[in-house]
């Protein structure tokens, strides 16, 4: 859980170490310079961050307590 398990493995941004600079730089540099598809990855972040919305938690929050 966590991170990890928002981001599906990177499928919505980027994961690494906390702390780890080099590691931060090595997945920014892949990033850009790699052909990737940067507009549909933001988009893609921006579809699951509503998967998060405070209604979207409070409706499933009330049907565990249901």
């Amino acid at each position: 859980s966590g991170p990890r398990e928002i981001l599906k493995d990177e499928k919505y941004g980027l994961l690494y170490e906390v702390g780890d600079v080099n590691h931060l730089v090595s997945k920014i540099k892949y990033y850009l310079y790699e052909s990737i598809d940067i507009q549909e990855i933001k988009n893609k972040g921006k579809k699951r961050a509503n998967n998060f919305h405070k209604d979207i938690i409070i409706r499933k929050f009330r049907g565990v307590l249901s």
